[in-house]
């Protein structure tokens, strides 16, 4: 069922990109080495059908300040990073153990530490920036040596982290597939708010399975809409391009997965 999926949405590829602090270590070098999170992620989601980009090519040249500011929550930062590296969807976020205090008399007696793991993990779309979905997960693990302790701990929480990020993602691209999806639509040359209003109240009679539009911005020209429509960005763009809407004719300029960039080429007369 969730290959049928993948096909129906253009076998999306996934980037996985996570800060890994076990006990106080941080394990993301800014290199090709993946740490724990990234590689149990990957692992467990691969078998469920997921496809990835190759980890050491997609870690290549990326600039620090922006893996930085990625790792922090910019969701505009991660895309980036994962549309440089030919991904569709990003997981990113933070995957943190510490050695907790106390815990059983008999355990501190035989020298095991008490290890706990907490991830903080988002799926973001690569071409608008959107969230699909988060997770937060814990576990822990008891081991005489903290490193050793810290890795079976993020390792069991990731593991769950993986199948609740799975049903999560299959969630959105079933309401996608399904249901309707939203396509952010950028049109470029609008003469003035006259054309702009035409074009928005025309809109829904020429191209199908439109449901709804919301405009977002208008300046210099340009406007920005969210479309709700039954079917895909690469189906709307093509009746986009092929269409005149009230006597506008439109230029496709850039069409992924989730956004349509047109440019109005002939006015209304």
């Amino acid at each position: 069922a969730i290959q049928t999926l993948l096909r129906r949405k253009g076998k999306p590829r996934t980037m996985v990109l996570v800060d890994e602090r076990n006990i106080g270590e941080n394990y993301y070098h800014f290199s090709m080495d993946m740490n724990t999170t990234e590689t149990v992620l990957m692992d467990e989601m691969s078998g469920f059908g997921f496809p990835f980009v190759d980890a050491k090519q997609a870690k290549t040249n990326i600039a620090r300040d922006v893996v930085n500011a990625a790792l922090q929550g910019d969701e505009k930062a991660a895309a980036s990073i994962a549309a440089g590296a030919g991904a569709e969807i990003i997981i990113t976020g933070k995957a943190i153990c510490k050695v907790a205090s106390g815990g059983p008399a008999v355990m501190r007696n035989a020298g095991m530490k008490s290890c706990h793991a907490n991830l903080n993990l988002r799926v973001i779309r690569a071409d608008d920036a959107v969230v699909i979905a988060s997770v937060s997960e814990y576990d822990r693990a008891a081991h005489i040596d903290e490193i050793s302790g810290g890795t079976q701990a993020l390792q069991k929480a990731t593991k769950k982290a993986a199948v609740e990020l799975k049903d999560k993602i299959v969630a959105a691209w079933q309401k996608d597939v399904y249901s309707s999806s939203q396509v952010q639509l950028r049109v470029q040359n609008i003469t003035d708010f006259n054309q702009l209003n035409v074009f928005k109240n025309s809109l829904k009679f020429y191209v199908n399975g439109l449901q709804s539009i919301y405009q977002r911005s208008f300046g210099a020209g340009t406007a920005l809409f969210d479309v709700d429509i039954k079917g895909s960005a690469a189906q709307m763009a093509s009746e986009l391009a092929v269409k005149e809407i009230e006597g506008l004719k439109l230029e496709v300029i850039e069409q992924t997965a989730n956004k349509i960039t047109v440019k109005i080429i002939k006015p209304a007369e």
